[in-house]
């Protein structure tokens, strides 16, 4: 693939043949990549080292169309990344965090009616799990959770409760390594989405 054969496919879920890519790759995500952000991600991509490894052509048994993020469905600019709250919605997009926590409990997508509200079982080989609600609500979301425990959460693996996370939650090996100011972006930006119960 070219660099921009790469980008498309990361932005816009389209091979170099025109065919489109899984939604399980979550690109209507990654839409919001600024293009320096972009280029970089192609450039790592690009300097690994080639495997070979025969794939067969894939058959899709699913919808093809990944719905869009609202507010995340072009790039953003650098300037936009100096508002914290902008930042933070920037991060939790790329990082996907509404893909889980905006599914209705029967597991469709609502980024409009249900975002963060979470209530969807997960299943898999870590056992059951309840998607949290992440809003702002003080009593069903993390409204009431001071900066700190928010942060622990994310940077630990640990509830308000001091409960470890499952998985795939259990994704403080990521977060861990992000800035102090990416991750207050991250809070000021969590204490922005609207509060559902």
């Amino acid at each position: 693939m070219s660099e921009a054969d790469l980008k498309r496919l990361m932005v816009q879920g389209v091979r170099p043949s025109g065919m489109p890519i899984a939604p399980q790759h979550p690109y209507a995500f990654y839409k919001i990549l600024t293009p320096r952000d972009l280029d970089a991600i192609a450039a790592y991509i690009r300097s690994a080292a080639p495997v070979k490894n025969a794939v067969q052509p894939p058959v899709y048994k699913a919808a093809m169309q990944a719905p869009s993020i609202p507010g995340a469905e072009k790039p953003f600019d650098e300037a936009a990344l100096a508002d914290p709250v902008k930042r933070g919605f920037y991060l939790a997009t790329i990082a996907h965090c509404m893909e889980c926590h905006s599914r209705r409990p029967d597991g469709t997508q609502d980024f409009k009616g249900w975002y963060g509200k979470g209530g969807h079982e997960m299943k898999g080989p870590f056992g059951a799990v309840t998607v949290s609600n992440i809003t702002s609500h003080p009593k069903s979301g993390i409204g009431a959770w001071s900066d700190a425990e928010i942060k622990r959460a994310l940077t630990q693996g640990v509830g308000r409760d001091g409960r470890p996370f499952k998985l795939p939650m259990a994704r403080q090996g990521y977060f861990s390594k992000m800035t102090e100011t990416d991750l207050n972006a991250l809070v000021a930006w969590l204490r922005t989405v609207p509060p559902l119960e």
